[in-house]
């Protein structure tokens, strides 16, 4: 009853004034054929009721038989949810489309049915994960309702003992990521045993869709979503065969790289701040300088570096550094395959990025909208601006290459005689 019922609310009498109130339908306490229920209200968690259990399921029954249920679908995914609630806006905002079913589903009634009724079980865990956790609700609804022809890809936390175990679910097991304990896998929904899986609640921090439906697209990979899909793809299959040929393996690490930077250029738009992390080629401390992320994985780094104490490591004879990593702002490290450039490689493109990505900070300083880190960004881009050999012309606003200072004209040395 436990694992199809949390998160479920029922509207009983509240025993003061004839009125109703929700109640969560977990009892707190039980004291034989009686159960204790939570009032579900804010601000009237205080509030209990008492009622005998078998009046709790007619009373379930009963609003679920006159209750509207929902219908959430990701046409771009195949995935579809059905919940008895309507989701809260942030929730709904997950799924391209939603719609009142005229009648609740079979599948949604059986709330006290045994625990043998594999397909009520799911679609109940499937509802209290709605109110409990929506991102694990929506990852367990990729893995039950994905339209077949499509495949999942991603990670699944287990313990390293445990790839038997997910195989005889009939999932495919590759690689083991021993640092995030999980398994890099891949989900067929026609060999899936699905109640074995719910039964099990496993934990999904990530799970891809791969539609079959787009991959062949022109413009595939396009979204967010896509991309994720073939990161989790390549990586499920560079951890499977790691005796392949070395110049597929070299292939599909440089397709994977591309994909990755493509997924940070689709999260945040270019340029990007960042810092440049070097460490001491004798010793184990490091220094960092900021920097600049363009497209492509190219960075542009505003020497100098700085020790933890902020001096300049280039003032050390003895100092030998080695750039290591670029972290962005949010802490991640960026993938392999960045490039430090100089400003003389920003390219006219690049440079009308980067005006237009100053004009919306200075609009946003001057309506007071500007952020912590808005002026050290601003400062960033003008810095690179300015070594570039890039200008904007006043006149027809395009961009062309920098005017040359006019060199001073010498006089004439004057002769005598």
């Amino acid at each position: 009853m436990r694992e199809q019922t949390v998160g479920l609310i029922v509207a009983l009498p509240d025993g003061y004034n004839g009125h109703t109130a929700d109640f969560l339908v977990e009892p707190i306490e039980r004291d034989g054929a009686l159960v204790k229920l939570k009032a579900a209200e804010r601000g009237r968690e205080h509030l209990i009721r008492w009622i005998v259990e078998a009046d709790l399921h007619a009373a379930m029954a009963s609003q679920i038989a006159a209750a509207k249920a929902w219908e959430y679908r990701d046409e771009k995914e195949g995935v579809q949810f059905l919940s008895l609630d309507r989701l809260p806006n942030d929730k709904r905002a997950q799924w391209t489309s939603e719609r009142p079913l005229a009648s609740v589903p079979d599948t949604l009634k059986n709330i006290d049915s045994a625990p043998e009724t594999r397909a009520s079980s799911v679609s109940m865990r499937l509802v209290g994960l709605a109110g409990e956790n929506p991102d694990k609700m929506r990852a367990l609804a990729e893995l039950l309702l994905v339209k077949k022809g499509s495949l999942l890809f991603g990670h699944i936390v287990a313990r390293s003992d445990e790839a038997e175990m997910l195989k005889s679910m009939g999932i495919k097991v590759a690689g083991y990521d021993s640092e995030a304990g999980s398994f890099h896998v891949c989900v067929e929904p026609a060999t899936l045993d699905r109640a074995a899986f719910v039964e099990r609640d496993l934990d999904l921090p990530s799970l891809h869709v791969c539609n079959s439906a787009r991959v062949s697209a022109d413009d595939y990979p396009a979204t967010a979503s896509e991309i994720d899909a073939e990161i989790a793809r390549c990586e499920y299959l560079l951890s499977e065969t790691p005796a392949a040929n070395p110049d597929q393996l070299a292939a599909m690490r440089q397709t994977l790289r591309s994909l990755q930077w493509d997924r940070i250029e689709v999260d945040d738009p270019m340029p990007i701040p960042v810092t440049v992390i070097a460490s001491h080629a004798s010793y184990p401390i490091e220094c960092s300088a900021k920097g600049l992320l363009l497209s492509g994985g190219r960075v542009i780094i505003n020497y100098p570096f700085r020790w933890q104490d902020g001096t300049d490591p280039s003032f050390d004879p003895d100092a030998q550094i080695d750039m290591s990593r670029v972290v962005s702002t949010n802490g991640d490290e960026l993938p392999e395959g960045w490039r430090d450039i100089g400003a003389a490689e920003v390219t006219d493109d690049d440079y009308r990025v980067l005006d237009e990505r100053v004009q919306r900070l200075e609009r946003a300083i001057a309506m007071g909208q500007d952020l912590p880190h808005t002026y050290d960004l601003h400062e960033r881009i003008t810095q690179v601006m300015d070594e570039s050999p890039w200008m904007i012309d006043v006149d027809t606003g395009e961009v062309v290459p920098r005017a040359l200072e006019p060199l001073p004209q010498a006089s004439a040395p004057s002769m005598r005689a």
